[in-house]
């Protein structure tokens, strides 16, 4: 039986347990010993409570300059980031950013728990001014001991229009599980092209 029903399904699970909790999006959660039901040996559950308890789980989650992965297939995260600094160098230099281009990988790991099967994992850009262009989605396949997983990571160039913070969404299978903010922060500075008495600079 798939812990995991779709969302608004509006499906019910009812079993016996013994003092456990389980549900799903829209799905009852039981306690007790037995199969009675009772007003006072339930309570509802969001799957985001169910993804904590019962998995799949989110290991990492966060933006970088580069990722390398050796031959045994251990990953290595050059450069966390959360924040860029965007310096313009002109004799009039802009006083609204430009947009720009910047490469930057994504990276996400997620741990099965009692999770199988495949579920779709999303991630939308929310821009400064809550704007999003279509998000980036791939299906994830949760098999094997409960310590599986699987890394997901993306090498994005993404075109920063506006300073800010823009956010990365992360949902699996129509749950939100975590937020990833990155910073733009635009820097306009002047460059001089002649020195004190009007004489040019030397380079």
């Amino acid at each position: 039986m798939s812990l995991f029903g779709g969302p608004g399904s509006g499906v019910h699970l009812w079993q016996r347990v013994s003092k456990k909790r389980l549900t799903t999006q829209g799905v009852l959660l039981y306690l007790g010993e037995t199969e009675s039901y009772t007003d006072k040996k339930h309570q509802f559950m969001t799957t985001g409570e169910l993804f904590k308890q019962r998995g799949p789980y989110l290991s990492a989650a966060f933006l970088c300059e580069k990722i390398l992965e050796e031959t045994d297939g251990v990953k290595s995260a050059i450069r966390i980031i959360d924040r860029i600094i965007h310096t313009v160098f002109h004799p009039s230099p802009p006083e609204k950013m430009e947009p720009f281009d910047y490469q930057v990988w994504l990276y996400i790991r997620l741990k099965s728990g009692d999770a199988r099967g495949p579920m779709t994992l999303r991630v939308t850009l929310v821009k400064p001014s809550g704007e999003s262009p279509p998000p980036l989605e791939q299906t994830v396949v949760f098999e094997g001991e409960e310590d599986r997983g699987a890394d997901i990571t993306g090498n994005l160039t993404i075109k920063f229009d506006q300073p800010g913070i823009y956010w990365f969404d992360v949902e699996l299978g129509g749950v939100q599980l975590t937020r990833i903010p990155l910073r733009v922060v635009y820097v306009p500075q002047p460059k001089r092209t002649h020195g004190p008495g009007g004489s040019p600079l030397q380079a």
